[in-house]
């Protein structure tokens, strides 16, 4: 089921929070640029917000959108003198030069040389696993000792059970082993693959993927 944020309001209390919400420019079935704005426009906002309401004890970023938003986050939580977690959910930009997006030198430098700023002052670096952590590592002049690997917490399980489609119902007699989550260049699921290779000849297991990713 999809879900509408169209008419969430810009502030309310959720368990004991408050949220406060930015509104962006509709994407949805616009050009490119649209989305390239939103990128620029999203974390100007939150670093207004992080001058101008007071000082935060602690201050959490992602990595969406990449490098810009930790950076500007990095930059204001700097200025506030607040803590600054840095929650890397992949590793920018090295992705967008595997992937094409950074592909020109100039602007990866650019992006790198921010990122690298962004993880120096944090507080903790937070990653999702261990090759996450080594390809950190690997980056010149970024400093190692904070950072942390914290695998992605278990959602709850409901007893409402939705109608599955027919093609993806398992069959009767398959062994069926499941990867659900983000299908991503850090989760290792070409071992799987592997895996499945060496039992080629095995008609009664299956291997699905259930997710999204690059």
């Amino acid at each position: 089921a999809s879900i509408s944020f169209e008419n969430q309001p810009s502030k309310e209390v959720s368990d004991g929070g408050t949220v406060h919400r930015i509104s962006l420019l509709r994407e949805a079935g616009r050009s490119l640029l649209f989305r390239l704005l939103n990128m620029l426009y999203f974390p100007l906002r939150v670093f207004v917000f992080l001058l101008f309401r007071g000082k935060f004890d602690m201050v959490m970023v992602s990595t969406a959108p990449p490098v810009v938003l930790g950076f500007i986050t990095a930059i204001g939580a700097r200025l506030k003198g607040s803590m600054f977690f840095y929650h890397c959910m992949d590793i920018h930009p090295e992705i967008g030069a595997l992937s094409g997006e950074f592909k020109n030198p100039l602007l990866f430098k650019l992006l790198h040389s921010a990122d690298t700023i962004s993880c120096n002052i944090a507080n903790t670096i937070i990653v999702l696993s261990g090759d996450m952590k080594s390809a950190l590592q690997r980056r010149p002049g970024l400093k190692n000792d904070n950072i942390r690997i914290l695998n992605n917490f278990a959602l709850p399980v409901h007893d409402e059970v939705g109608s599955i489609p027919h093609s993806l119902l398992k069959q009767e007699g398959k062994f069926r082993v499941l990867f659900a989550g983000n299908i991503g260049r850090f989760q290792g699921l070409e071992v799987y693959v592997e895996a499945m290779k060496l039992l080629e000849n095995r008609d009664d297991i299956e291997l699905v993927f259930l997710g999204d990713g690059s």
